[in-house]
């Protein structure tokens, strides 16, 4: 009896603990992030909806990154209102859709592909900023695990569909749209707790607010380098034997759900913080692993390349979501964060088809191409690595080592320097009165008398247009990061 009592104690706690789970993983964030992923996976990552040989390939995804582009710049440029956001919605919805079974149930030639890809890449466009907006909403740490385990949930749904009849699986896939919108709207009439309210200026303030903080600015810039080399690779291998890139992205979709769940395993362990540079480091590697692999095994490499960038993408969602949170500013920072990509994507895929038709990946424009690809990605490494949103980011994760404390303060001492045309001595004195230094601990520190101390205080004060060292926070904290 107490045998069976005890088994049942543990089946009970493993239901409670599965149950916690579920409520703490299982909502918007992993449903929205997953489907539209999920999407991505089954329009570009098989055959099941476009043909993959190299021309038709080649104009929806080419088109496809084109349109989402400009989507995503308008978006930028306007404000998604809250009383508007189920219009954009609904219509970013019904475009990916109709585009989606427009092109496995018609007959379309050129031109009709033409049009699915305006559809494809407005759909793609809108979601976007909507998915950023609804992972905001929490904390970094639950964000990024939600990340991983959103990817990993989006092979499971591409390797579920797989098993479906032709024509139900292309049904399914283009209803993946109207199932994200409704899963991001679902709340939006009751989640009025999720609406803080922030104190922002005009869309064109924020705009410029944004393009003028240089971290984000190189941030961004690296994005874009990762989105030629992405864009590059996968024209490059769609140009390959279409059987052996279908059979190639499935794997990669396989091994990027495993390598989700570890890196989802790995982020949830006790006292681990996120770490930017911890999850990007391994995705060079394999990137560049599998473009020199790619003149000798072909499959194998595809796999490589799409896994390594897939990798990517989920770590650049997470800093988006830190970005977007510290700034206030989700739609905007997922906007030009991803169309940056995007943007560098479609440059990527045009530099591909430049190569004459026919050239396999062994030849010189190819081996050429493939070096530059190198290049761009170690370039991002050392871009990523030296970042200052990066070190950001290690500064508020490592909040109990002072070493990338004070070096971020040093950083944003000298950018708000730059800023307001404080000298030397007064972007040292910012930095201490930004620690909560006293006067006299600035004077015996720098030796310099109290009246010089009091002058070059006020003279921070006058030139930042601040009268406290409360107020000395806002901008030292605030958004420009």
């Amino acid at each position: 009896m107490a045998t069976v009592d005890s088994i049942i104690d543990r089946v009970g706690l493993g239901a409670m603990g599965a149950l916690r789970f579920l409520r703490r993983y299982c909502n918007r964030r992993l449903l929205s992030l997953g489907l539209f992923q999920a999407w991505i996976f089954m329009v570009f990552h098989s055959s099941q909806i476009i043909q993959l040989h190299a021309q038709t390939f080649g104009i929806v995804y080419s088109g496809t990154l084109a349109f989402s582009v400009l989507t995503l710049v308008v978006g930028t440029l306007i404000n998604y209102h809250r009383h508007s956001r189920i219009y954009f919605l609904v219509f970013g919805a019904l475009s990916g859709s109709c585009a989606t079974a427009a092109m496995f149930f018609l007959p379309i030639g050129e031109s009709g592909l033409l049009v699915c890809s305006l559809l494809l890449g407005v759909g793609t466009g809108m979601f976007i900023p909507f998915v950023g907006k609804v992972y905001c909403s929490t904390d970094l740490d639950q964000a990024t695990q939600q990340t991983f385990l959103s990817f990993a949930f989006a092979a499971a749904l591409y390797f579920a569909l797989q098993v479906l009849d032709a024509t139900v699986r292309a049904l399914a896939i283009s209803l993946l749209p109207l199932a994200l919108t409704a899963v991001i709207l679902s709340l939006v009439f009751v989640s009025h707790q999720a609406q803080r309210p922030h104190h922002l200026p005009g869309k064109r303030d924020e705009v410029r607010e944004i393009v003028r903080s240089r971290p984000l600015v190189m941030f961004f810039f690296g994005v874009a380098l990762l989105g030629i080399a992405f864009g590059y690779s996968l024209a490059l291998c769609s140009s390959l034997d279409t059987p052996v890139f279908n059979q190639a992205n499935s794997w990669a979709v396989l091994s990027t759900g495993i390598l989700a769940i570890v890196y989802f395993i790995v982020v949830r362990r006790p006292g681990r913080t996120y770490s930017f540079q911890g999850y990007f480091s391994p995705v060079a590697p394999i990137i560049i692993i599998g473009l020199l692999a790619l003149p000798f095994s072909t499959s194998a490499a595809v796999v490589l390349i799409i896994t390594g960038f897939q990798l990517a993408d989920m770590a650049i969602w997470n800093v988006f979501v830190w970005i977007g949170r510290h700034s206030g500013l989700p739609q905007r920072v997922f906007c030009i964060g991803k169309s940056s990509m995007y943007a560098g994507m479609l440059i990527g895929s045009l530099v591909q088809s430049l190569i004459p038709q026919g050239l396999g990946p062994d030849t010189l424009p190819s081996l050429v191409a493939s070096i530059l690809a190198y290049l761009l990605v170690l370039a991002t490494v050392f871009i990523f690595s030296n970042s200052r949103v990066n070190l950001a980011i290690r500064s508020a994760s490592h909040s109990d080592d002072g070493r990338y404390i004070m070096r971020f303060i040093e950083l944003r001492c000298e950018d708000l320097g730059n800023r307001f045309g404080l000298t030397t001595r007064e972007k040292q004195i910012l930095g201490y009165l930004a620690q909560g230094r006293s006067l006299p601990y600035i004077e015996e520190k720098l030796h310099i008398s109290h009246s010089t101390a009091n002058s070059h205080r006020d003279h921070i004060y006058a030139k930042m247009g601040i009268h406290s060292r409360k107020e000395l926070l806002d901008p030292f904290f605030g958004s420009g990061e």
